[in-house]
């Protein structure tokens, strides 16, 4: 068997059990703990200049890779899903993208509605950068957002994510 390394995409509550027991045997201790804190499981993207892409958006699956976040909204008044994910794009550049993909089809594709993106950070590859985003002219409106990681899901009391179907 080819060597596997231990892959953290897709860790959710439920396997929390099966991770811990994972890590324990490769690294005994409490690295497993450690590791499953600092997972990026939600992104919270704040001060974007369209409302409806500021909010918590949670890990759902992969694309490129990596983790990909996603949170349904409101835009035009219609339910849409606001994806974050990360693309190879044909001069093999690596990008963030904030956007919307629509309903039944993949991301990375030219029917995608895309608001901002970012560069990838050589840092931290594998999560979207969080400040050094750029609206996308098409559909963006300044400011760009920014974001912050978060390992847990749910939002602090008394947080509110605005109207989303106004924007700045």
């Amino acid at each position: 068997d080819a060597y596997q390394p231990l892959s953290l995409v897709g860790i959710n509550k439920t396997g929390y059990e099966t991770f811990v027991e994972t890590v324990d045997y490769y690294f005994p201790g409490e690295m497993a703990g450690l590791i499953w804190e600092k997972t990026v499981r939600c992104i919270d993207v704040q001060n974007a200049g369209v409302m409806g892409v500021n909010g918590i958006y949670t890990c759902s699956g992969t694309v490129d890779g990596v983790s990909a976040y996603r949170k349904i909204g409101i835009r035009n008044e219609q339910e849409v899903e606001f994806s974050i994910f990360r693309c190879l794009l044909s001069d093999y550049t690596k990008w963030w993208y904030i956007s919307i993909v629509p309903k039944d089809m993949k991301p990375v594709t030219d029917d995608d509605i895309d608001f901002y993106r970012a560069p990838v950070s050589l840092e931290h590859s594998d999560f979207p950068p969080e400040g050094t985003w750029i609206t996308v002219e098409k559909h963006g409106l300044d400011p760009p957002p920014m974001i912050i990681w978060k390992s847990d899901i749910l939002p602090k009391s008394g947080e509110e994510s605005g109207d989303e179907n106004e924007e700045r």
